[in-house]
């Protein structure tokens, strides 16, 4: 626009500033805060007294100075835009953020997760709703919108819930990711690459599948099945659920390995391992330490060295090796159930000195008398309640016991089936009775355990035999719960 060549009063930027035009030949004598204020509100400008003020500085600095002049008289209240909708995450879940953490001593723990695991209920975030502003003023009067603030980038997924006063709650567990937007609750973690220091530990409420290997020193916790398609090295591994090794196990560091359901590898070398349920394996268990809650399967594969300890049935292919490794086995051992009948006992009787100790102060409460008032009264109800709750907690407890015995007593008639051969130097061992081999047994072997704990090998198709005529009455190796420790570490 061009510049106006007379004494004016100009609204420009969209009412944001109105400004005074004095040309250079201006009878600066005439000038006066009227004339202006005049010329002002032919331009529509509200007079208000900080205008006014303007007006009367403008004029004051025309009469100083010669020449064309350009002086503002007035500016617009500008309008406040709106809050934008924001995510206030609660600490430890904002998945964006690096989860590295540091030590009392400043160090940084690269081994930790960078997983943002929850849990259901779990309150994660607070999502903020964009506020509409505060609109301006022009130096006319008129109002100068103000923008409404913008929605939140991320919104609200699958696995979490939008509560009317803005928290964000998990409605399951997993692991939070932010994909295309979208904030949700994963109830399978599946990892690309590795389990390494791009992925630092899993801790993780549901299941894991890792599309490579899991490298040394590094853990897997899961609630769920893990699955892994690489290889394990020298790691820690527990879940609740089954495992699943594409491949198999094998470090000079010593793996952990804790599973709650089913366990099928391809092999195992250098583990300690606690299965608690079914388990089965291709190749070679070398220098392991494991015991197998349920069944065992490895009709193809070997175990060389170390301690197998077989709770239910087992088929192998080969027992020891031609060089004589030591190895021993274990048949119907029981472990598993022993570290539970003492779990459980001992929670019995912590819930029974509970009971007892309601039932004290009841009898407390009834020999003073309810007179002493409806407080009396709604304790002793409480009691009563509370009672009732421990004996039903109490006798789910003696159902588990019961059925634990019932599996300890079913366990005698454990039979390990070896397909091809067994080896000198390879112990069997039932309770206080172990032998060992000093001759190769061939295949198919049948060893059990009869009603007098004695440990039978049948071969081929032979009549069941003493395993004492073919192999030479040895000590028995100690299996208390030391030798379980490192493995169950790792739970």
């Amino acid at each position: 626009m061009a510049p106006p060549k007379e004494l004016s009063v100009t609204v420009i930027d969209q009412g944001r500033t109105a400004r005074l035009f004095v040309p250079a030949d201006c009878d600066r004598a005439s000038l006066s805060p009227t004339l202006i204020a005049a010329l002002a509100q032919q331009a529509r400008v509200r007079i208000t007294p900080q205008v006014q003020e303007e007006i009367d500085r403008a004029c004051a600095h025309i009469a100083r100075h010669d020449g064309e002049l350009t002086l503002d008289l007035a500016h617009a209240t500008l309008p406040v835009p709106g809050a934008p909708g924001a995510w206030v995450w609660q600490p430890g879940f904002d998945p964006q953020l690096s989860t590295h953490s540091e030590s009392s001593a400043g160090t940084t723990d690269h081994h930790a997760s960078h997983v943002r695991s929850v849990a259901n209920g779990a309150y994660v975030a607070t999502l903020t709703q964009p506020t509409e502003g505060t609109d301006g003023v022009s130096v006319t009067g008129e109002a100068l919108p103000a923008p409404r603030g913008r929605p939140a980038n991320l919104r609200v997924g699958k696995g979490l819930e939008l509560l009317p006063d803005g928290r964000v709650i998990a409605s399951t567990g997993g692991v939070l990711a932010i994909s295309s937007g979208i904030v949700s609750v994963a109830q399978v973690l599946s990892l690309p690459g590795c389990v390494d220091f791009s992925t630092g530990n899993v801790d993780f409420l549901g299941d894991v599948e890792v599309a490579d290997a899991v490298r040394d020193g590094f853990k897997i916790r899961a609630t769920g099945n893990v699955t892994i398609h690489g290889d394990v090295e020298g790691a820690e591994i527990a879940c609740a659920g089954g495992l699943t090794c594409r491949r198999g196990i094998a470090s000079s560091r010593r793996a952990r390995v804790v599973v709650g359901g089913a366990t099928s590898i391809a092999f195992a070398r250098n583990v300690s391992a606690i299965l608690r349920g079914d388990f089965s394996f291709k190749g070679e268990l070398e220098h392991c330490d494991i015991t197998v809650g349920g069944r065992c399967s490895g009709e193809a594969g070997r175990v060389i060295g170390g301690i197998l300890l077989l709770t239910g049935p087992a088929a192998i292919g080969t027992l020891g090796s031609p060089d004589w490794t030591p190895t021993l086995v274990c048949v119907g051992e029981l472990p598993l159930i022993a570290m539970d009948l003492r779990r459980l006992n001992a929670e019995l009787a912590r819930l029974q000195k509970a009971i007892a100790g309601k039932e004290e102060e009841s009898r407390l409460l009834t020999l003073g008398g309810l007179s002493k008032g409806a407080s009396a009264r709604e304790r002793l109800t409480e009691l009563e309640y509370e009672r009732s709750e421990l004996q039903k907690e109490a006798a789910a407890i003696s159902l588990q016991v019961s059925t634990l015995r019932e599996a300890e007593s079913a366990s005698r008639g454990a039979e390990l089936v070896v397909e091809r051969i067994a080896h000198p130097k390879v112990r069997l061992q039932h309770g206080q009775h172990a032998f060992e081999l000093t001759r190769d047994l061939r295949g198919p072997l049948r060893f059990s355990v009869d009603e007098h704990r004695t440990i039978l090998v049948r071969i081929s198709t032979q009549l069941a035999r003493p395993l004492s005529e073919f192999a030479q009455r040895v000590h028995p190796t100690p299996l208390g719960d030391n030798r379980q420790e490192p493995a169950r570490r790792a739970a």
